[in-house]
Protein backbone atom coordinates (compact mmCIF):
# COMPACT_ATOMS: atom_id res chain seq x y z
CA UNK A 1 0.00 0.00 0.00
CA UNK A 2 1.34 3.46 -0.62
CA UNK A 3 0.42 5.79 1.39
CA UNK A 4 0.19 9.83 1.23
CA UNK A 5 -0.57 9.34 -2.62
CA UNK A 6 -1.66 12.76 -4.36
CA UNK A 7 -3.48 13.36 -7.32
CA UNK A 8 -3.03 16.32 -9.33
CA UNK A 9 -4.80 17.75 -13.03
CA UNK A 10 -4.05 21.51 -13.79
CA UNK A 11 -3.66 22.64 -10.52
CA UNK A 12 -5.96 20.52 -9.20
CA UNK A 13 -5.41 18.43 -6.18
CA UNK A 14 -7.39 15.19 -5.35
CA UNK A 15 -7.47 13.75 -2.29
CA UNK A 16 -4.75 16.55 -1.49
CA UNK A 17 -4.51 15.99 1.70
CA UNK A 18 -2.74 13.03 0.62
CA UNK A 19 -5.05 9.19 0.24
CA UNK A 20 -3.79 5.88 0.42
CA UNK A 21 -3.38 3.94 -3.05
CA UNK A 22 -2.36 0.75 -4.07
CA UNK A 23 -0.47 -0.89 -7.06
CA UNK A 24 -2.04 -3.52 -8.57
CA UNK A 25 -0.99 -5.88 -11.87
CA UNK A 26 -4.36 -7.31 -12.23
CA UNK A 27 -6.23 -4.19 -12.42
CA UNK A 28 -6.50 -2.72 -16.23
CA UNK A 29 -6.90 1.00 -15.29
CA UNK A 30 -6.57 3.25 -12.96
CA UNK A 31 -8.84 3.31 -10.23
CA UNK A 32 -10.05 5.87 -7.77
CA UNK A 33 -13.55 7.32 -6.08
CA UNK A 34 -16.04 7.80 -8.39
CA UNK A 35 -16.42 11.86 -7.46
CA UNK A 36 -13.05 12.33 -8.58
CA UNK A 37 -13.02 10.09 -11.90
CA UNK A 38 -15.92 11.91 -12.89
CA UNK A 39 -14.24 15.01 -12.36
CA UNK A 40 -10.95 13.60 -14.57
CA UNK A 41 -13.04 12.37 -17.37
CA UNK A 42 -14.86 15.56 -17.58
CA UNK A 43 -11.47 17.34 -17.92
CA UNK A 44 -10.36 15.14 -20.73
CA UNK A 45 -13.19 15.57 -22.32
CA UNK A 46 -14.94 11.81 -22.26
CA UNK A 47 -18.50 11.49 -23.74
CA UNK A 48 -20.59 8.20 -23.28
CA UNK A 49 -17.59 6.64 -22.30
CA UNK A 50 -15.04 7.56 -24.85
CA UNK A 51 -12.89 10.31 -26.55
CA UNK A 52 -11.67 11.09 -30.24
CA UNK A 53 -8.63 8.85 -31.13
CA UNK A 54 -7.12 11.82 -32.64
CA UNK A 55 -3.44 11.89 -32.22
CA UNK A 56 -3.14 15.51 -31.78
CA UNK A 57 -6.18 15.83 -29.65
CA UNK A 58 -5.04 12.76 -27.43
CA UNK A 59 -1.57 15.31 -27.19
CA UNK A 60 -3.29 18.19 -26.20
CA UNK A 61 -4.74 16.11 -23.16
CA UNK A 62 -3.74 17.45 -19.89
CA UNK A 63 -0.89 15.74 -17.82
CA UNK A 64 -1.74 13.90 -14.76
CA UNK A 65 0.68 13.90 -12.05
CA UNK A 66 1.03 11.14 -8.90
CA UNK A 67 2.79 12.47 -5.95
CA UNK A 68 3.93 9.18 -4.12
CA UNK A 69 6.85 9.64 -1.48
CA UNK A 70 7.50 13.02 -2.55
CA UNK A 71 8.16 11.82 -6.01
CA UNK A 72 6.37 13.17 -9.12
CA UNK A 73 5.25 10.21 -11.70
CA UNK A 74 3.32 12.04 -14.66
CA UNK A 75 0.94 10.50 -16.85
CA UNK A 76 0.08 12.11 -20.41
CA UNK A 77 -2.54 11.49 -22.47
CA UNK A 78 -0.43 9.20 -24.64
CA UNK A 79 -0.28 7.20 -21.58
CA UNK A 80 -3.88 7.22 -20.23
CA UNK A 81 -5.93 6.83 -23.62
CA UNK A 82 -6.88 3.48 -24.27
CA UNK A 83 -6.54 2.77 -27.95
CA UNK A 84 -8.99 -0.23 -28.78
CA UNK A 85 -8.95 -1.75 -32.03
CA UNK A 86 -8.47 1.92 -33.74
CA UNK A 87 -7.18 0.06 -36.84
CA UNK A 88 -10.88 -1.53 -37.07
CA UNK A 89 -13.15 1.21 -36.23
CA UNK A 90 -12.71 1.03 -32.28
CA UNK A 91 -13.01 3.56 -30.04
CA UNK A 92 -10.48 5.55 -27.65
CA UNK A 93 -11.50 5.35 -23.75
CA UNK A 94 -10.37 6.46 -20.36
CA UNK A 95 -7.80 4.24 -18.84
CA UNK A 96 -9.70 5.28 -15.45
CA UNK A 97 -12.80 3.70 -13.77
CA UNK A 98 -14.89 4.37 -10.20
CA UNK A 99 -14.13 2.46 -7.65
CA UNK A 100 -15.63 1.82 -4.03
CA UNK A 101 -13.75 2.75 -1.86
CA UNK A 102 -12.54 -0.43 0.39
CA UNK A 103 -9.98 -1.48 3.42
CA UNK A 104 -8.73 2.10 3.69
CA UNK A 105 -7.91 2.20 -0.03
CA UNK A 106 -8.51 4.77 -2.65
CA UNK A 107 -6.62 4.63 -5.65
CA UNK A 108 -5.84 1.81 -7.29
CA UNK A 109 -2.85 1.93 -10.06
CA UNK A 110 -3.08 -0.43 -12.34
CA UNK A 111 -1.89 -1.34 -15.92
CA UNK A 112 -2.42 2.13 -17.35
CA UNK A 113 0.21 3.39 -14.49
CA UNK A 114 2.74 -0.10 -14.24
CA UNK A 115 3.40 0.49 -18.50
CA UNK A 116 4.59 3.66 -18.11
CA UNK A 117 6.57 2.88 -14.77
CA UNK A 118 8.85 -0.12 -14.54
CA UNK A 119 7.74 -1.20 -11.04
CA UNK A 120 9.49 -3.53 -8.44
CA UNK A 121 8.01 -4.81 -5.29
CA UNK A 122 10.06 -5.67 -2.39
CA UNK A 123 7.80 -7.68 -0.22
CA UNK A 124 9.94 -8.26 2.03
CA UNK A 125 10.78 -4.82 2.93
CA UNK A 126 7.22 -3.55 2.58
CA UNK A 127 7.85 -1.21 -0.56
CA UNK A 128 7.55 -0.52 -4.22
CA UNK A 129 9.76 1.14 -6.29
CA UNK A 130 8.98 2.75 -9.67
CA UNK A 131 11.45 3.67 -12.85
CA UNK A 132 10.37 5.08 -15.93
CA UNK A 133 10.20 2.78 -18.66
CA UNK A 134 12.86 3.18 -21.32
CA UNK A 135 11.97 3.46 -24.62
CA UNK A 136 8.19 3.43 -24.46
CA UNK A 137 6.06 3.74 -27.10
CA UNK A 138 2.41 3.35 -28.12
Amino acid sequence: MLSHCRIEVENRALCEKGCQAIVDMGFSKIGGPPKDIAALKKKIGVVNNTVPCDDDYISKLPDISFVIGGKTFLLTGRDYILKLGVELGGNCIPGFQAVTQFDGIDWILGDVFIRRYYTVFDMGNDRVGFALVRHFKF
